[in-house]
């Protein structure tokens, strides 16, 4: 695996981490601050705050009111979770899930170039020299618009 592949990697998976670790002290809290209805709704939802990409964000944004999911940053952070799918479960090529739908597969070949330099031919992808650089950014907005909302959530 090429050395831009494992990075793309990593950045995603300490957003991940960061992300599971707001959800982990926010749900804690929750359950703390609140009754036996709330209790145990959490523990029936269970892992399921962190299943997916999609469940974290929507537990988040909608669960806990910390991110907008129409938000660039969060919109970037998908691109570049769909990028490390790619690698992870395409073999240098876009997934048969992100093929499945002409449609999507070419809003998200669009996104991967807008927003990371990634080009595809084919299936296949090709990282530029600065698909490193831009998912670095996205992976610092995300962590820090992330930790301003926990920050502020804490103080109410």
């Amino acid at each position: 695996m090429a050395r831009r592949d494992s990075v793309v990697i990593t950045l995603a998976s300490i957003c991940e981490g960061f992300a599971d670790h707001v959800l982990a002290l926010l749900i804690a809290r929750a359950g703390r601050n609140h009754g036996t209805f709330e209790r145990l709704l959490i523990k029936h939802v269970g892992d399921d705050f962190y299943s997916s990409w999609d469940s974290r964000l929507k537990w988040l944004s909608h669960g806990f009111d910390l991110l907008n999911p129409g938000s660039r940053v969060v919109q970037d952070l998908r691109v570049m979770v769909e990028l490390r799918n790619a690698i992870v479960h395409g073999d240098g090529s876009l997934s048969s899930f992100q093929t499945r739908q002409l449609a999507k597969q070419l809003t998200l070949e669009r996104q991967l170039y807008e927003r990371l330099e990634v080009t595809i031919e084919a299936r296949a992808y090709y990282l530029s020299g600065r698909t490193v650089a831009q998912a670095k950014g996205i992976s610092v907005s995300f962590v820090e618009e992330l930790d301003k909302a926990l920050t502020k959530k804490l103080k109410e």
